[in-house]
């Protein structure tokens, strides 16, 4: 098991890859707006703001990436204030519903067993459509230049293929040309090692919350639409794997 990292050392890298999570972007003449991250305390507040102040700057578009496990009946506190903030009213949205990201394979708490050779997760038997950050960028580029006939939609975003996790280590092992094995174990088991290894308690909380909901169906499913909005498919997987090679072979670190 790796050891315990500070969290410190990994947050710039953690954030990079979260960034995207329940973002909000604006239509302006001006640059897409600072993210707002639903994986930290104070989303409504935080969207409830941004909502008054897009209004007072006549803001004619507003893309909300907010997450598929988002709903109030949620055990984590994240996906219920997704929920909520998502109802938030009085402007032109585009909400997009994307699955897990492809980035969760570099976040700090997993990239470390992958080198090992481990894809550990407590999943169950549950699947999902991994999406990469770089193709939910392409979906909004999109959205933001033509967003008419898309305002008021909800959009969901997903992978080319549904998969399970013994799936995606054997698709992980044909692409990093090393055997990659699905770990399963049970949800209150991954939340302890997050916290030994410095995760915050709030995003402790929310995975645990969305660990279960992804083991009843709420991230199952695929489709299309990235590339129906983009004119290219999304990408794999193995694809996704084959680009980040380097980082996700490279040797553990076992201080």
């Amino acid at each position: 098991m790796p050891g315990r990292r500070p969290w410190k050392r990994s947050v710039l890298k953690w954030c990079s890859a979260i960034s995207w999570r329940s973002t909000l972007f604006a239509r302006q003449w001006k640059a897409p707006t600072p993210p707002i991250s639903s994986v930290t305390p104070g989303l409504i507040h935080a969207t409830v703001n941004f909502a008054q102040a897009a209004k007072e700057a006549g803001v004619s578009t507003v893309i909300n990436l907010s997450q598929r496990s988002a709903n109030r009946f949620s055990t984590s506190n994240s996906c219920r204030d997704g929920f909520i903030a998502k109802q938030v009213s009085g402007l032109s949205v585009i909400h997009l519903r994307p699955t897990y990201f492809l980035e969760w394979l570099l976040y700090p708490w997993q990239l470390p067993y992958l080198r090992q050779g481990i894809l550990r997760m407590p999943v169950g038997k549950g699947r999902h459509s991994p999406i990469a950050a770089d193709d939910q960028g392409r979906v909004i580029a999109a959205l933001l230049k033509s967003p008419e006939a898309h305002l008021g939609k909800t959009i969901p975003i997903s992978g080319p293929v549904e998969m399970d996790h013994e799936q995606m280590a054997a698709e992980l092992t044909e692409a990093l040309g090393r055997k990659i094995i699905f770990q399963d174990l049970p949800i209150d088991d991954y939340c302890r090692s997050l916290e030994a290894m410095g995760v915050p308690p709030y995003v402790v909380q929310h995975l645990g919350g969305a660990m279960n909901g992804y083991q009843h169906g709420h991230m199952s499913g695929a489709d299309n639409y990235v590339e129906k909005l983009t004119g290219r498919r999304s990408m794999t997987v193995g694809e996704f794997a084959r680009a980040h090679a380097d980082e996700l072979n490279a040797k553990p670190d076992t201080h």
